[in-house]
């Protein structure tokens, strides 16, 4: 785990993740993980948009000028 994030889980009493790119969504994915793991049992926040954006990076690829099957 990088230092910048060591420290964060040092340091922080919760996580909460507002909207931003992906490297905001890695962060918090990780702090995720770190729960899971049982690394740590601080409460995650997120917002619909930070939700929306994790969705649509697990959508697979669709050929060109395709549709959706949904």
């Amino acid at each position: 785990m990088p230092e910048s994030l060591t420290a964060m889980l040092h340091h922080a009493n919760a996580f909460i993740a507002l909207p931003g790119g992906f490297g905001t969504l890695e962060k918090i994915l990780t702090m995720e993980s770190s729960a899971q793991l049982h690394i740590h049992e601080k409460p995650i926040a997120t917002n619909a948009e930070m939700h929306q954006l994790f969705l649509a990076s697990e959508e697979p690829p669709r050929p060109e000028g395709g549709t959706s099957s949904s």
